[in-house]
């Protein structure tokens, strides 16, 4: 792992997470409601498209996708991409913290 997150980044990482989210909250009331309400568009689908853009900026600006890794000139193995991957799905069982 690259290793390059300061406590400065914290804030710019906590913002992700929040975006993060809502972007689940949305998810759960569009299951939960449907993707019309009342004749038009649930709203939450204004949400999460919302937070997920926000989110993409986020992990361009931390080197989370393919695109950004390779204008940063980041290479990391495919153990590591599966990694990351399975971390920002939210799938990642290990108790490992970030430090």
């Amino acid at each position: 792992m690259l290793k390059t997150l300061t406590l400065v980044d914290g804030p710019a990482l906590a913002a992700y997470c929040l975006a993060a989210d809502r972007s689940d909250q949305a998810d759960a009331r569009i299951e939960k409601y449907g993707i019309i309400v009342d004749g038009k568009q649930n709203p939450a689908i204004a949400v999460r498209s919302a937070a997920q853009r926000e989110m993409h900026v986020f992990q361009s600006n931390f080197g989370l996708t393919p695109l950004s890794r390779a204008r940063l000139g980041i290479h990391i193995d495919d153990a590591t991409d599966r990694e990351v991957d399975a971390f920002l799905s939210g799938s990642n069982t290990d108790k490992e913290t970030i430090q």
